[in-house]
């Protein structure tokens, strides 16, 4: 991953630019195995919640590319797991 596509995805997060309507999260344990899970429509969140889950992405795209920013590999059954 690139800076420029860091602060490309970055201007996604912000309500003005707002591109995201779907919200998809596993927790992956050391094993590989999901053990949770969310889907939900994004922007049916209540607000509150909503802007919540910006600041977590914006945070979670502060760090330094290849220091704290790591470009992740999964298998294709993880990827499909539902």
């Amino acid at each position: 991953m690139k800076k420029k596509e860091v602060l490309e995805i970055k201007k996604t997060f912000k309500p003005e630019n707002l591109a995201i309507t779907r919200i998809e999260g596993w927790v992956i344990n050391e094993e590989k195995e999901c053990i949770a899970e969310i889907r939900q429509s994004f922007l049916t969140l209540p607000e509150e919640i909503l802007f919540k889950f910006l600041e977590m992405f914006q945070t979670a795209l502060s760090g330094k590319i290849k220091k704290n920013l790591y470009d992740l590999e999964f298998q294709e059954e993880t990827k499909k797991h539902s």
